[in-house]
């Protein structure tokens, strides 16, 4: 509750192109402090760090790392969850977005 994922069209085939994914967030259960997202500017650095978060988070639990192979047509593929790499630079990106409601 106070979330909803949603998914595009699953692959069933292991070597298409991945499954892309996307979860909202409302308000209320974010909870993130009005100053945070009063502005544009700050909409983008609360965007910004909640990507590098994310990314941080798959890379410590090796959520980015592919099932290994197996060596076989029936062997394990795909599994791994990535979000778009974090640069030095704070900028707008498609990942993350924060909205005003």
């Amino acid at each position: 509750e106070g979330y909803t994922l949603y998914i595009g069209r699953a692959q069933g085939d292991p070597y298409a192109k991945p499954t892309r994914c996307r979860v909202i967030v409302k308000g209320d259960t974010a909870k993130f402090p009005p100053v945070s997202h009063q502005n544009k500017v700050r909409s983008v650095a609360l965007g910004d760090y909640l990507n590098r978060v994310f990314y941080q988070s798959c890379k410590d639990m090796g959520a980015d790392v592919k099932a290994r192979e197996a060596g076989n047509w029936n062997g394990p593929k795909g599994g791994d969850i990535e979000i778009s790499r974090p640069t030095q630079h704070v900028i707008e990106q498609s990942a993350v977005r924060i909205l005003p409601n």
